[in-house]
């Protein structure tokens, strides 16, 4: 479970990790712009490239869900559900170069759920995990939330190291405007990753 401040919320996470891969579900209470619930369902394979997010928000009377999967090809398909109205807060924010699943280049092998830190340990454990000095320069499928609108964000990571039995990484944006060391488990599942989200433990 994760805690986070700012804003306000909080993630349970069920996650499985093995020779297949990760198989991972989890269930966030967010309350900027409005009060939501999501359910997250993420299926990552043996080479930690993503297959398949499913994503479903539900706030007072609407609901939106999105499903990304990648086919063997590369290739990228999505579908869309809306139910009810939300408010306009929901897409006041909606980035204006949003893009729709199929658009998402075959190139791109991980997805980036905002305010999720389960969506970090694909790049990390592709990396080498504990590889100190191993770096990336990675295009996401970037998923705003609640909206669940889809962007290309450009992130690198540099593995650090083991620091007192933590896993570390550094993670910066593409425009170089945020960065953030994070802290993780021996799996390579973040436990603190600043202004983002820290685990319960």
């Amino acid at each position: 479970m994760w805690l986070k401040d700012d804003p306000v919320g909080m993630e349970q996470a069920e996650v499985v990790i093995g020779a297949g891969g990760l198989e991972a579900r989890s269930v966030a209470i967010g309350s900027s712009p409005v009060p939501y619930r999501l359910d997250l369902d993420l299926a990552v394979d043996h080479g930690w490239v993503t297959q398949r997010l499913a994503l479903q928000v539900v706030g007072d009377r609407w609901s939106r869900s999105l499903a990304l999967d990648r086919d063997l090809d590369g290739s990228w398909r999505g579908t869309w559900t809306e139910f009810g109205a939300p408010p306009p807060a929901v897409d006041g924010a909606r980035p204006a170069d949003a893009i729709e699943p199929h658009e998402i280049p075959g190139a791109v092998v991980d997805v980036d759920v905002e305010w999720s830190p389960l969506t970090n340990v694909m790049p990390i454990r592709r990396l080498g995990l504990t590889a100190a000095g191993a770096a990336g320069r990675f295009t996401m499928a970037w998923v705003a939330v609640p909206s669940l609108a889809v962007t290309l964000d450009e992130q690198h990571y540099t593995l650090l190291g083991v620091d007192d039995g933590d896993v570390c990484a550094r993670f910066e944006s593409g425009d170089g405007l945020f960065a953030a060391v994070l802290r993780c488990d021996a799996d390579g599942v973040v436990l603190d990753y600043p202004g983002i989200a820290r685990r319960v433990r």
